[in-house]
């Protein structure tokens, strides 16, 4: 979560505290205070421990606390997608334009896309951060490096004329999280400043340090500068 201090959730709680220097020479009320104590320390100091994983914590939280948050941070975790190329044919076979894999390559109406426990997570991080934090570049390169730099390298760069921010992947990110950057407002900006998320260049595809293809030319030429 966010690098400013969270408070610390202390739920242990000694009901024997309660108890008067006029009770000590009670016969019974001391015992009955010391159970009841030993019962909260059992179940609601582990009650609470436990919501706190569950609920409170967005790096921990399971799929419920997870919509908590989603609604806290009015963000959702499920992302409609219109039709890919509305009013334009789609490539497939038959009705349901099914490739061979018996899969559709589009849809001719609105999909909802559900996204997976790491891709909410993720999401709802960024956008706690996006709230919280502060546009600096120092501060979003340590939120990026501490949220989803195990993913690979990435980093944050200003030209220093407010015309954008621009999100550099050093690396090919996994379609999820590429999926979260692309369809998500999430990432930190200055209001009314847009962003550019620039990936690193996938490998050509073809065949030898050259990419040739069958008839032995190059499907792309590393080398070329435009």
């Amino acid at each position: 979560m966010a690098a400013s201090k969270i408070q610390i959730q202390a739920p242990q709680v000694d009901l024997t505290e309660a108890l008067l220097w006029q009770h000590d020479i009670a016969t019974y009320l001391p015992q009955l205070v010391q159970l009841k104590n030993d019962w909260y320390q059992a179940h609601h100091v582990a009650f609470w421990q436990q919501w706190v994983i569950d609920t409170f914590d967005i790096r921990t939280c399971n799929q419920f606390g997870l919509v908590v948050w989603s609604i806290i941070l009015n963000i959702p975790l499920a992302i409609s997608q219109p039709p890919s190329r509305q009013g334009k044919p789609t490539f497939g076979f038959g009705v349901l334009n099914q490739n061979f894999g018996r899969g559709n390559f589009s849809t001719v109406a609105p999909t909802v896309i559900v996204l997976t426990i790491d891709q909410q997570r993720d999401l709802l991080l960024l956008r706690y951060n996006q709230l919280t934090g502060k546009c600096s570049i120092p501060w979003i390169n340590r939120m990026l490096n501490r949220i989803i730099g195990d993913y690979g390298k990435i980093y944050a760069l200003d030209p220093l004329d407010m015309s954008s921010i621009t999100y550099v992947l050093d690396y090919n990110p996994s379609a999820g999280l590429a999926f979260v950057l692309a369809q998500c407002d999430v990432l930190p900006r200055p209001s009314g400043v847009p962003i550019k998320i620039v990936l690193k260049p996938r490998i050509p595809f073809g065949f030898g340090i050259y990419n040739k293809n069958f008839k032995s030319a190059n499907f792309s030429n590393p080398f070329l500068v435009s």
